[in-house]
């Protein structure tokens, strides 16, 4: 049984501190796996898809401890990967399965990448590809997991082409064995490369672990000459894909609410761009905002010492527009879910990518919310969202068949649309622990009515 959640009604007021970003603790944890010496990630973000990393550097050889009670992952690398199993399970991490593939090519062994059902969906072809050009052997089903890989103990690199169209993990990936490869490697991207801030990511990171990447064509051909990666120290930043899902909800339907994402670091992400989507289309937002005494006391409550500024959010209807996703695929979901606030299309578009995630999310988005009432018109690579009367109770699922298991970002929209609405039943909450598993337990405590049954 997939379980449910009950969404009632209710004003969402009061502070949210969110998680730390997945994208950085992924490339974190490899990155220290790779290192020689001994290396901390800090305020790491703990969850199904990181801990699938967690095992996959220990299958790479390192050392991996969680210490100072979750909040640090020591990590002591070797310099270079050496597999001590036959077998990584990267469960519902593509981020996982693609790093891990670019690194089993390094190796002098065979290991068989596999994951969960709806990984098994995912396309990996172009890392298939790239795997096999450089002199490594990797076989998959039809581009699709699992994959075999049986690599070559110093694969020496040279010259690759990628195709940069369906995901920047490829990239990335290839990015993080390249330093280790005799020769270096140059990465030429094929096509228009999408979700760029996440290879600016991936960069940004290598630099933290001593690896530089020569930019030759921005977004087009890097070069990775041979390093060796050393040990760091790396403080995770808060994430903005999880912020963009409660800014979404703040929007729809809050008395007033602030948002916290610790990004002191500076590092890039993707997904902060939603911030001046959302203010676009309307949104009553204010970034950089001081904390009040009162949300000052209610986070003291809540046991947060909180930031002197964050992000203010609130509740109201807001205009049609378009938006461009290319960059930013994740925060589709609460881009979406916009559209229940406004009688006008927010119209999203070039995010073709965002149908290879966990599930295929704009045919799901344009499955689910017109149960609500919304009108929905789905496109190739986006959708139109507008709402022109009242909307009504659902049952929404974010699972792509009754077989799959949840979309976690689909399943947390559909959980700030079902408090707007006035109730909904959204089908498996066990998915959030993807990415946000306090998720439920903070909409609680912006007094959200939530209740898993």
């Amino acid at each position: 049984m997939a379980g449910y959640c009950t969404v009632e009604r209710a004003e969402l007021w009061g502070p949210v501190v969110v998680p730390s970003n997945k994208s950085y603790t992924h490339r974190a944890i490899f990155m220290g796996a790779l290192a020689n010496g001994t290396s901390y990630v800090r305020n790491p973000l703990i969850s199904r898809d990181t801990m699938a990393s967690v095992e996959a550097a220990r299958a790479f050889g390192a050392k991996v401890e969680m210490e100072n009670g979750m909040r640090e992952i020591k990590i002591v690398g070797r310099g270079y990967p050496e597999l001590r199993t036959g077998e990584i399970d990267a469960s519902n991490s593509g981020t996982t399965m693609r790093i891990s593939a670019a690194i089993a090519g390094l190796c002098g062994s065979k290991v068989i990448i596999n994951g969960d059902s709806s990984l098994s969906t995912r396309p990996m072809q172009p890392i298939v590809d790239a795997i096999n050009r450089l002199g490594a052997r990797c076989a998959s089903d039809n581009g699709r997991a699992p994959l075999a890989i049986t690599g070559r103990d110093g694969m020496e690199g040279g010259e690759v082409s990628v195709d940069g169209t369906i995901s920047s993990q490829f990239i990335s990936g290839l990015c993080m064995a390249a330093a280790l490869m005799e020769k270096g490697l140059t990465i030429n991207i094929d096509g228009e490369l999408v979700s760029k801030p996440y290879l600016d990511a991936t960069i940004a990171t290598q630099r933290r672990f001593g690896v530089d990447v020569k930019t030759e064509i921005p977004y087009k051909r890097y070069r990775i000459d041979r390093q060796d990666y050393r040990g760091a120290v790396f403080y995770v930043p808060g994430d903005y894909s999880s912020a963009a899902l409660m800014i979404a909800g703040g929007i729809l339907n809050s008395r007033e609410m602030m948002v916290y994402v610790d990004n002191s670091e500076g590092l890039p992400q993707a997904d902060q761009a939603f911030v001046n989507h959302a203010r676009r289309l309307g949104g009553d937002i204010v970034p950089d905002y001081q904390t009040s005494t009162q949300m000052r006391i209610r986070g003291d409550v809540l046991g947060w010492d909180l930031p002197k500024r964050g992000i203010l959010v609130r509740g109201g209807d807001v205009k049609g527009g378009y938006v461009d996703l290319s960059n930013s695929p994740d925060s589709l979901p609460a881009t979406a879910i916009l559209g229940l606030r406004s009688a006008d299309w927010v119209k999203i578009g070039n995010v073709k990518q965002a149908r290879y995630k966990e599930t295929d999310r704009i045919a799901l988005l344009a499955r689910e919310l017109p149960k609500m009432g919304a009108t929905v018109e789905e496109n190739r690579d986006g959708l139109w969202i507008r709402t022109e009367r009242g909307l009504n109770r659902a049952i929404l699922d974010p699972r792509a068949s009754q077989e799959k298991e949840g979309d976690h970002r689909l399943f947390m929209a559909f959980v700030m649309a079902g408090a707007y609405a006035g109730g909904a039943s959204v089908i498996d909450p066990r998915c959030v622990d993807v990415s946000y598993s306090q998720f439920l337990n903070h909409m609680k405590m912006l007094r959200g009515r939530v209740r898993v049954g």
